[in-house]
């Protein structure tokens, strides 16, 4: 992987964790009532994700995202995404290895032992550890390549579909105004960029 930009915050790290994932194009896109497998839509889909769209000022206005709960999307899974500049803290807490198919490797955090098994998630969905994934703490938003777009080209994406995200409860990702509020700007991106 090449690294696309000079500055490593959490989300510029989730970003390298997760290099390959594009929003799916018009022609692309497999809608939720698809009779295509499920298989078929989590190629097109990142980790945790039910469904992905670039996030729009306009069209998300009046969304509002909840505090985190839990940890409840990441009980299935045993590997989670890092960025090259996370591995130094990961590697205190989780065994980190390089896995993939060969023609596509990514550096994870090893979580559990056997596939669909979280070892850091507890029975009602608490964190274990002492360090949290940027990967985990970004959800339900990711950096995804813009199709037909310059390489590098990037938008922040979100998952509709969380729980997390909602138009009647919590902070407000954007002011009326549609400018992007202290939740997105600060608490989102700010306190990620500890990492």
């Amino acid at each position: 992987m090449t690294r696309k930009t000079a500055i490593q915050t959490p989300m510029t790290a989730v970003s390298e964790a997760a290099d390959e994932l594009e929003l799916p194009s018009e022609k692309a896109a497999v809608p939720a009532s698809s009779p295509a497998s499920a298989a078929a839509r989590q190629d097109v889909l990142p980790l945790f994700f039910r469904s992905i769209e670039a996030l729009d000022s306009n069209r998300h206005r009046g969304l509002k995202r909840r505090g985190r709960e839990h940890y409840k999307f990441a009980l299935g899974s045993n590997a989670i995404p890092l960025g090259y500049s996370e591995i130094q803290k990961a590697s205190q807490e989780f065994p980190v290895v390089i896995a993939g198919d060969g023609s596509t490797l990514h550096v994870v955090a090893l979580v559990g032992l056997t596939a669909d098994t979280n070892l850091y998630v507890g029975s009602d969905g608490r964190w274990l550890g002492r360090y949290v994934p940027a990967y985990l703490r970004a959800y339900p938003f990711a950096f995804a390549k813009i199709p037909d777009q310059a390489p590098g080209t990037y938008t922040v994406a979100i998952d509709p579909q969380s729980s997390e995200l909602n138009t009647t409860e919590g902070s407000p990702l954007f002011s009326d105004a549609g400018e992007p509020s202290v939740v997105f700007s600060s608490e989102l991106c700010g306190s990620m960029a500890t990492v």
